[in-house]
């Protein structure tokens, strides 16, 4: 799970197996729980991504932080939002079409 820093406590408390913080551990952990700082340039299989709109905001270079996040998957990404999904990733090409991110969450 890649989250907005401010996030971060609150996910951990209601994913508790889950393995916190950048050390090597998180890279062979069934669960990690990851700011955008300590997901970047490392890759996983599946990730889930917590409130896009929360990364984007949390800090000036939020598009950066946001294209980081989304770039640490290789096989499937699962986008966990309030509402409806922003405009901005729904015109990225996830169209709500199964496996393919969509409206979920």
């Amino acid at each position: 799970v890649i989250a907005p820093d401010g996030a971060l406590p609150e996910l951990a408390r209601a994913l508790p197996w889950a393995v916190t913080g950048g050390g090597p551990e998180v890279l062979d952990a069934e669960s990690a729980l990851l700011g955008v700082a300590q997901a970047k340039g490392l890759e996983f299989d599946r990730v889930v991504l917590a409130d896009p709109d929360g990364v984007r905001a949390q800090s000036p270079q939020g598009g950066h932080d946001l294209y980081v996040a989304l770039t640490r998957v290789t096989r499937r990404l699962t986008v966990v939002h309030e509402g409806r999904l922003p405009v901005w990733l729904r015109q990225s090409g996830t169209d709500g079409a199964p496996g393919g991110g969509g409206e979920g969450g």
